[in-house]
């Protein structure tokens, strides 16, 4: 997909995990993404399907969603799934959202991660 980010989910040494909600959430959006960037959305499509993500069907993480519901209350709904994720597995959340910063636990950001690793 280029840029950043795809430099960094196609790495073999990082374990990617994430919801069904925000996978579904970037499989919408893909064909926004795809435009940005002129590519054709079938390359985006094939591209998504080399990350090597786990999708964490949500009943897994469901003993943790109460906190991170209350932790999100005053951010975005949205997020809550995948902060219930983090916690339930004790994962650093990579993103550059912000409301992740307020919830308590570790967040990198792109630029970070890029700094951290060769």
């Amino acid at each position: 997909m280029g840029g950043a980010a795809a430099r960094l989910a196609a790495r073999p040494d990082l374990e990617l995990f994430t919801t069904t909600h925000t996978f579904d959430e970037t499989l919408e959006y893909l064909p926004v993404l795809a435009a940005h960037k002129g590519l054709r959305l079938e390359r985006m499509e094939r591209a998504l399907q080399t990350v090597p993500i786990r999708i964490v069907p949500a009943d897994e993480f469901a003993s943790s969603r109460d906190e991170a519901a209350r932790r999100m209350a005053q951010r975005d709904p949205e997020d809550v799934d995948l902060l219930a994720l983090a916690m339930h597995l004790g994962l650093t959340v990579w993103t550059n959202d912000r409301d992740f910063a307020i919830a308590g636990l570790s967040v990198v950001s792109t630029a970070q991660l890029l700094a951290l690793i060769p």
